[in-house]
């Protein structure tokens, strides 16, 4: 009798016992935090690096990843260097890429509804038309530009824009001389850099900045401006 006893207090124990371990288990799991989703994760990223109020917040930056093929992406100009670290390549081997270049000419802009940045298609076709700043012209048309000063010339060959407000572009400056030269000896168009910032409620001023022969001049341009201008030869 004893014997029976004791054996089935034997076995109240154990029960016992593994049911406190089951519950000890049961609460360790409980309190065990999951994982964040690294899809949330990068889509909380990517909206803080392409966050804007204004197109002037947004650039564009080259595509990140392994394989850079002219691709663009629109990012907010304090978080490039957020972005970059984001889409580097971390892939070893390196993967092979796609043997093309693709030149991307759209501009970076920031959509008013969703306050990011995206690309947008450029065009220049905003800025046509005529412009005048003191003591010159500028005339735009077509992806080009030509002007005019009182003792000069330049044009602006090609447009690249890196936001809706910013653009580059390269073409050719020529000096006047102010006086006639001899049959021959006339002034030689020399390679020259623009660097222009599309400003105004109606976007109707240009602070251009032109660079040639190690010189930068600053012309402020509105459009419509008529100027006379009082030219040398």
């Amino acid at each position: 009798m004893s014997f029976k006893l004791s054996f089935a207090h034997l076995a109240f124990l154990g029960l016992g016992a593994v049911g406190v371990v089951a519950c000890s288990a049961d609460t360790s799991s409980d309190e065990t935090p999951s994982e964040p989703d690294s899809a949330v994760q990068d889509s909380e990223l990517r909206k803080s690096i392409t966050s804007c109020s204004a197109d002037d917040d947004c650039v564009a930056v080259s595509r990140g990843g392994c394989c850079q093929n002219g691709w663009l992406e629109a990012v907010n100009k304090h978080h490039t260097q957020a972005y970059e670290n984001a889409t580097k390549c971390t892939l070893n081997p390196h993967p092979m890429c796609p043997m093309y270049l693709v030149h991307d000419t759209r501009v970076a802009q920031c959509d008013a509804t969703a306050h990011q940045c995206k690309m947008v298609a450029s065009s220049t076709a905003s800025i046509d038309g005529n412009w005048g700043a003191d003591q010159s012209t500028m005339t735009i048309a077509n992806g080009k530009a030509n002007l005019e000063f009182g003792c000069g010339w330049a044009t602006i060959d090609s447009f690249v824009f890196s936001s809706a407000t910013q653009f580059t572009g390269t073409g050719t400056h020529t000096a006047g001389t102010g006086v006639q030269p001899p049959p021959g000896m006339e002034p030689k168009p020399q390679p020259a850099t623009f660097k222009g910032t599309i400003s105004g409620t109606l976007k109707d001023t240009i602070t251009l900045k032109m660079t040639t022969g190690g010189y930068t001049s600053t012309f402020t341009f509105t459009k419509g401006r008529g100027v006379m201008l009082i030219r040398c030869l």
